[in-house]
């Protein structure tokens, strides 16, 4: 189930990225949650020394949700609103909010352990990385502060991403078309979930 807002994704250029993240990390780590920064905010902050101008984001993935109540709150009292939520089984999937005063999403989606990978569940399909990735979580000096990033980064993105050394015009298709680790539904996307997880 995917409960949404409306809202116009714009792109980061000119905005000031830094002090959503460092907000919204801020509430994280005082939760206590075991969280790391993911697909296109990873691979600005590592390989741009910044933010990817066109992106239209902010990427955080978590390790697991215990009050999912207490983190939304937490949010929307720092002045975040929240614009989307996906559902799995009860289970928040993705929770996004907006900065209002810089219109930056925060967005934020949640794995679950299943072996040696993480998994999410999401409208594109399902998302899995590799737990080795973020078994040694701890955070990571950067151009641009200190954050916890997926380690080694460099074969995280090699994972994530094919071609990720050079920088790209946007392109369209949306994050799914990009995703390496996102294994698309081509029918009912709940449907298929159980299938892809017997396969693995």
């Amino acid at each position: 189930m995917v409960k949404a807002g409306t809202f116009t994704l714009e792109p980061l250029k000119g905005k000031n990225c830094k002090l959503v993240l460092d907000l919204g990390c801020r509430i994280l780590d005082d939760l206590g949650l075991n969280y790391w920064l993911a697909a296109g905010t990873a691979l600005g902050i590592h390989r741009d020394k910044g933010f990817i101008e066109y992106d239209t984001d902010i990427d955080v993935e978590v390790l697991n949700l215990p009050d999912r109540d207490k983190l939304v709150t937490d949010f929307q009292s720092a002045g975040f609103h929240l614009i989307r939520e996906l559902i799995y089984k009860e289970q928040s999937q993705q929770l996004a909010f907006v900065h209002p005063a810089e219109n930056i999403v925060f967005d934020i989606y949640f794995y679950s352990e299943r072996g040696d990978k993480l998994i999410n569940y999401n409208d594109a399909g399902i998302l899995i990385l590799p737990k080795k990735f973020i078994e040694n979580n701890v955070k990571q000096a950067t151009a641009i502060g200190e954050y916890f990033l997926p380690s080694p980064i460099g074969d995280y993105l090699n994972f994530r991403y094919k071609g990720w050394r050079t920088p790209k015009r946007k392109q369209g298709g949306g994050w799914g078309s990009l995703a390496k680790n996102l294994r698309q539904s081509e029918t009912n996307f709940w449907e298929s979930i159980g299938s892809l997880l017997r396969r693995r």
